[in-house]
């Protein structure tokens, strides 16, 4: 168990490497916060300036205190999905993914950007699955000597023709 955990954060170190050679250097892993307005210009005081240099310093302070490592995130990760799994075990919560990367985003939003992109559905349409289907029951073991050539072109012919007789009684309507 443990060596597959640490296999799993090797390939996530690889992918977090990966995606932070893609961008800018100007862009890194931390939680965004939003840039203060700043106040109309005025006479600039000694004082003001104090304030701004303060508060330049402080947003610095703030952004660097909020950045992490991705072996961070795994850590934290760690942590709260050992007091999600304990919620779920012992106090008889629900279990909600979704929920817990919603509520989650901003302690490891890394880690949360991987689950967005891994934990999505994707969505499939009715015709496809009826190709599919259709497929299936054409390459059944009693036509097994049907090339994939011929399989192919029985699909799409099924298909258009259904297409066909249902724009047809369409039109009769």
């Amino acid at each position: 168990m443990g060596n597959e955990r640490s296999k799993l954060e090797r390939e996530i170190k690889q992918i977090y490497k990966d995606m932070m050679d893609g961008r800018d250097d100007s862009e890194t892993a931390t939680v965004a916060t939003p840039p203060s307005q700043k106040p109309k210009q005025s006479a600039t005081t000694s004082v003001t300036s104090f304030l701004q240099a303060a508060r330049s310093s402080n947003s610095s302070t703030q952004k660097a205190r909020k950045s992490c490592t991705i072996s961070e995130q795994l850590a934290v990760y760690r942590s709260l999905a050992t007091a999600e799994f304990v919620e779920i075990c012992d106090r008889g919560k629900k279990p909600d993914v979704m929920l817990f990367w919603q509520s989650n985003i901003d302690k490891i939003p890394f880690l949360a950007k991987l689950a967005k992109r891994y934990l999505a559905t994707p969505s499939t349409s009715v015709p496809s699955e009826s190709a599919f289907s259709m497929a299936g029951y054409l390459a059944r073991k009693q036509r097994a000597r049907l090339t994939p050539q011929n399989l192919s072109d029985s699909v799409f012919l099924k298909d258009k023709f259904n297409a066909d007789s249902e724009d047809s009684s369409v039109e009769k309507v």
